[in-house]
């Protein structure tokens, strides 16, 4: 099944990550793996999932506009079931938050951020392992912002859950 595949897949460009094998990565056409048929999936969770990971890892190695193709689509997906999704949704806000952060539209960054930190808020519990990033993006835009006060509170912020874990 192509769902299988594509998490293996996956896991294999998360395995070139670790060991640093960027140009292999890079020359890979990441297009060829949106299918439109499979958001229309029963596991449409599951898809948004793995889109999210694949923006992600494009977002890593610098192929951003391919990246936010992959983001927003699993934003979407992510959404259909906004409730029963909620960490997937702030897991993919976060990373949309970091692609226009990047991109150095921080009005943008900042809205989606905020709205990450509002449902990672909620989940703390359950997105342990994402509140941090959020926190860290949170502070990293402030601070480029030059709101330096706002951007200490962010890292005192992420200084406190990594005391926590």
């Amino acid at each position: 099944e192509l769902l299988i595949e594509y998490k293996k897949f996956i896991l294999f460009l998360q395995n070139q990550l670790e060991k640093g094998n960027y140009n292999y990565i890079q020359n890979i056409n990441f297009k060829n793996y949106i299918f439109d048929e499979l958001e229309n999936n029963d596991n449409f969770k599951e898809i948004g999932i793995l889109y999210n990971y694949f923006g992600e890892i494009i977002l890593e190695i610098g192929n951003y506009e391919i990246s936010i193709i992959f983001l927003e689509k699993a934003l979407i997906i992510n959404q259909k079931n906004y409730e029963k999704n909620l960490k997937e949704v702030s897991i993919t806000l976060t990373n949309i938050g970091n692609y226009y952060l990047i991109k150095g539209d921080y009005k943008k960054s900042l809205n989606l951020l905020r709205e990450s930190e509002k449902i990672n808020g909620k989940l703390y519990f359950i997105n342990f392992q994402e509140f941090p990033k959020t926190m860290l993006l949170m502070g990293l835009l402030y601070k480029v912002c030059g709101n330096y006060n706002e951007s200490i509170v962010y890292f005192q912020k992420l200084d406190n859950i990594e005391n926590t874990l």
